[in-house]
């Protein structure tokens, strides 16, 4: 009997012990932004759920760290084709891009049509996450220009996919 009494009482510690670990995991994860293509709006959007931006360009213009960016059925990209133009978002910072679905979002890295007169240049390199920390892609596609794909160029730390079809 005390043994059962023992075991029950040491579970019971053992759960209250870990639900300060789960409130705590849920503090260190950063800001929750929200990006719908279709009705969102950048000059009235705000980011949240209620009130997405329209791009992923107006959403990461001052991105925390650790944040997510959850993305609404459409097409996206952070790619210009003047890289003097190309915004460099998320320095330093770790982000994740969350979609709703791999045949409902898609991701366009790079240019839709390479330029073949640039060729052996890096005119289809996507500069948008130079210097970024990791940088997460779940639940989307993942699409690029045929002729020599380059990517992203020089994110610092990573670039990973999770659940993305490429």
């Amino acid at each position: 009997m005390k043994k059962r009494i023992l075991a029950c009482l040491l579970a019971l510690v053992m759960l209250v012990g870990l639900l300060p670990a789960t409130v705590l995991a849920e503090d260190v994860a950063g800001p929750k932004v929200y990006v719908d293509a279709t009705k969102g709006d950048d000059s009235t959007g705000n980011g949240t759920e209620g009130s997405p931006y329209k791009t992923v360009g107006k959403a990461l213009e001052n991105i925390g760290d650790n944040a997510t960016v959850y993305l609404a059925d459409g097409n996206y990209s952070t790619y210009a084709a003047d890289k003097s133009e190309q915004a460099k978002y998320c320095a330093g910072k770790t982000v994740t891009f969350v979609g709703t679905g791999a045949k409902s979002v898609n991701w366009q890295i790079g240019a839709k049509v390479p330029d073949p007169t640039l060729a052996g240049t890096e005119y289809n390199g996507d500069y948008s996450f130079d210097g970024a920390g990791t940088v997460t892609f779940k639940n989307m596609t993942l699409r690029s220009g045929k002729v020599d794909y380059l990517g992203f160029i020089r994110p610092f730390n990573k670039i990973r996919q999770k659940n993305a079809d490429i």
